[in-house]
Parts: C-alpha cells; sequence; structure tokens
C-alpha cells in the first residue's frame, strides 16, 4: 500500500513538471516570435538635401513629407531616391546638362518599367518635363535607362527640317512637328539624320506633321498644296502621321509658329469647328 502511494506520487510530479514545461517552453516562443517581428520592422533612413530635393519634385503631400522629415525614409522611399539618383546621373551623362525630378511616386517603384518625370534646368529646353524611365531587361537580367529628352532636343530641329521641304514644294504652310519617345544611351544629340530616320522606322520614335494655312487659301489651293507637300514627304521615306488644316482666321496663323504654340492658341476641350473649317490627315510610308 506504501509503494503504491509513492509510485502514485512520483507519477503526478512526472506529470505536473511536464505540463509546467511545457507552459514554459510555449511562453518561451510566443515571446521570441514576438522579439523576432519587432526586429522585421523597416529599417528608416533619414534623407539628405539632395535625396529631399528629388522628393519635393514628386508634389508629395506636405503631411507624408513632414513624416519622412521627422521619420526617415522607408525602404521604398530609400530605393525610389537611389533608382531617380540613377537615372539623373544618366541623362546629365548623357546630355551634359543639369537635371531635376519633375514627378513620379514611389508608390510605383516595384514596377518593371519604373518612370520618373524630369526636366533640365540649364540649356534651350530648361523646364520642359520628359519620361525616364529604368527598364528591365529580362534576357539580360540588366537594368538600363531610356529618355525622352532626346526627342524634346530633335523635334524643333526636324520642324525646321520640314519647314524647308514645304517651303521648296512650293506651300504656304506653318509646319510643326511632334516627335515622341524615348530612346537609350546610344542615341545623343549627335545622331545623324539617316540614324534618326532609322529609328523613326523602328517605331521607337513617332512623327506627327501637323501643318496649318491661311483661311484665304481657297479650296482647290488647299488641295493641290496637300497633295504636293505629300507626295514629297513620301518620298522623304520618314514615317509619318500628317494633317493639315485651314484656320479660321489670320490671327489664329500667324500665332502658330512651333508644336508648342499649338495647345496655347487651340487650348483642351476647343471644338473642331473653332479651330478649321477645312482638314486633310493620312499616314505616310506606314508598312
Amino acid at each position: 500500500m506504501r509503494k503504491s502511494k509513492i509510485y502514485l506520487a512520483v507519477v503526478i510530479m512526472v506529470i505536473t513538471t511536464g505540463v509546467c514545461g511545457c507552459n514554459f517552453i510555449g511562453k518561451w516562443n510566443i515571446n521570441n516570435t514576438e522579439k523576432e517581428e519587432k526586429t522585421e520592422v523597416q529599417v528608416h533612413r533619414m534623407p539628405t538635401e539632395e535625396e529631399l530635393q528629388i522628393l519635393e519634385g514628386c508634389n508629395l503631400s506636405s503631411d507624408y513629407m513632414k513624416q519622412i522629415k521627422e521619420e526617415g525614409m522607408s525602404l521604398t522611399v530609400q530605393s525610389f531616391v537611389d533608382t531617380a539618383r540613377i537615372m539623373l546621373d544618366y541623362l546629365e551623362q548623357k546630355y551634359g546638362e543639369q537635371f531635376v525630378v519633375a514627378g513620379g511616386s514611389p508608390a510605383d517603384m516595384w514596377t518593371s518599367d519604373f518612370m520618373i518625370f524630369a526636366k533640365a534646368t540649364t540649356g534651350e529646353h530648361k523646364g520642359e518635363r520628359f519620361e525616364c524611365y529604368y527598364k528591365l531587361d529580362e534576357d539580360a537580367g540588366k537594368r538600363y535607362c531610356e529618355d525622352g529628352y532626346f526627342a524634346l532636343v530633335e523635334q524643333p530641329v526636324m520642324e525646321q527640317y520640314f519647314q524647308q521641304v514645304a517651303e521648296e514644294s512650293g506651300c504656304q504652310f506653318k509646319v510643326t512637328v511632334s516627335l515622341t519617345g524615348e530612346v537609350g544611351e546610344k542615341y545623343t544629340t549627335d545622331i545623324s539624320t539617316d540614324e534618326l530616320k532609322e529609328y523613326i522606322d523602328g517605331r521607337n520614335l513617332c512623327l506627327n506633321i501637323l501643318c496649318f494655312t491661311s483661311p484665304e487659301l481657297s479650296d482647290d489651293e488647299f488641295d493641290t498644296q496637300v497633295a504636293s507637300f505629300e507626295n514629297t514627304l513620301k518620298n522623304t521615306d520618314y514615317k509619318i502621321e500628317y494633317c493639315v488644316m485651314r484656320v479660321l482666321n489670320e490671327e489664329q496663323f500667324n500665332s502658330i509658329n512651333r508644336d508648342s504654340d499649338v495647345s496655347r492658341v487651340f487650348p483642351g476641350g476647343t471644338r473642331p469647328e473653332d479651330e478649321y473649317n477645312r482638314r486633310y490627315y493620312t499616314t505616310l510610308n506606314m508598312k
């Protein structure tokens, strides 16, 4: 009987110890997990003056900027400013000018083709905004930059060229040119006309020619000059979207001298009947 009581006491002690041990281990695991979770909180870095300038160019809310200045940048914001700096360095090395960020969002940081808006702070095109991309070449596993500043710089060159072509064709047109698209580091402002044509042919750049005529031009004269310039443009072999408009009054006609004038003379929302009374449109050399 005594042995039975001793045996029972030993069994109870073992069970009690096991339960206490489990509770201890369970409590340790919970506390340890909490400790590990605390170490996974993102590390914030205080921004430099240059990094603040990049972020201020993105027009972030004042509350968000205040939070960044007080608490530092999250990992996403850090990646954004680091990548933006890579893109600005690319532009400055390629064109020999100074650039700043003029738009963008840290929330878009993890897209495959990351984009910011940039603008030059020096040079002829100072203040004109364009797109710059940081793209991924999945086959090569490398990142590379492409920019729209090249088209911005080459646009007035093309405008002057096609204005001369129109005059040589006997056309009384105001020729404006819109050149859009992005190119990589290979294409600089030293590019030849033939190389530029090749890039437009590859559809990396889009060339739109919008011509304006005086309201004094008769219907027959309009049709004749439109056909003459179209034939000349075909012979250039450029891939072109070609449009000619006869405006309503001389004031409109005299106010347009380059592509940037068009949106000023005809602001968004202007009805077609308030812009022109005769129009022709076609695409050329689109094979």
